[in-house]
């Protein structure tokens, strides 16, 4: 069948397919033979992070070819960007060791856009973008624990600019960085920017630190959806998602040593 009307009956269930044309010839530069194949849209892959590595392999192969097309990357609150200058230096490192040896050139978030998808063939496959938590905290200057009134304007504004430059939410990690220091108010106050937007939050919590992420939920009635799942879109006050993230086996857990304050923390 080349070609199909779809028929709904009053209940708007397909109810058939009907063929429309047949016998139609056209040339095409490259014919596939997918004779016992199964034919499926491109994957999407809502947690990745190729932002790291996409300067430095922008062709993506291990991607592409598992039939992925999309990712939504800039998890776990670990971005870089918004940048600050003291922060070039760690950036660069980090990309280095993900393949890229250019400089770092950005700051904001929408110029890191411009660098990833303007410049150098773009990418092979499509990214949807979130911005850290941890990384809007470093841009604004939040040290310690908690943000004070200064600290969270300065994480709105930055929270805001990136998603004006087009930043479908944010993502927070807990266990990253200095995101370790942000208490519940904290995060309540930064993360009710994207109600205005209807956008949404991101996280993921190591299981022995997923008393503060409820109490984050409980104070803001965000609707918690299972790890792993796309999930349904949070009817809540400050319009958030959080997917809380469990190791996969509990005879590896894992705690990684805390690195000394104010030490750039390695891409997750």
């Amino acid at each position: 069948m080349i070609g199909a009307n779809v028929k709904m009956g009053k209940t708007k269930r397909l109810r058939s397919l009907l063929p429309v044309a047949t016998g139609l010839e056209a040339n095409a530069e490259q014919i596939l033979d997918v004779a016992g194949l199964t034919v499926v849209p491109g994957f999407i892959d809502p947690h990745s992070h190729s932002d790291w590595s996409v300067l430095g392999n922008r062709d993506a192969q291990s991607t592409v070819r598992q039939g992925v097309t999309t990712e939504v990357v800039g998890n776990c609150g670990v971005t870089y960007a918004p940048l600050a200058t003291d922060g070039v230096s760690a950036a660069r490192d980090a990309l280095r060791g993900h393949g890229y040896d250019g400089d770092v050139t950005w700051r904001s978030f929408g110029e890191l856009l411009d660098v990833v998808h303007r410049y150098d063939g773009a990418t092979a496959q499509n990214l949807a973008w979130l911005v850290g938590h941890t990384a809007l905290r470093d841009a604004a200057g939040v040290r310690g624990e908690g943000a004070d009134s200064r600290g969270v304007a300065g994480m709105t504004r930055y929270l805001t600019e990136a998603m004006e430059a087009g930043a479908l939410g944010m993502s927070t990690g807990l266990e990253y960085g200095s995101g370790r220091d942000a208490d519940t108010a904290e995060l309540v106050s930064v993360a009710a920017t994207l109600k205005k937007r209807k956008l949404v939050q991101f996280g993921q919590t190591l299981e022995g630190q997923l008393q503060t992420a409820k109490r984050s939920l409980d104070s803001s009635e965000i609707q918690r959806s299972p790890s792993g799942s796309s999930g349904s879109r949070s009817r809540s006050s400050a319009s958030v998602v959080i997917e809380s993230a469990r190791f996969q086996s509990r005879s590896r857990r894992v705690s990684a040593p805390r690195p000394p304050r104010g030490a750039s923390p390695a891409a997750p």
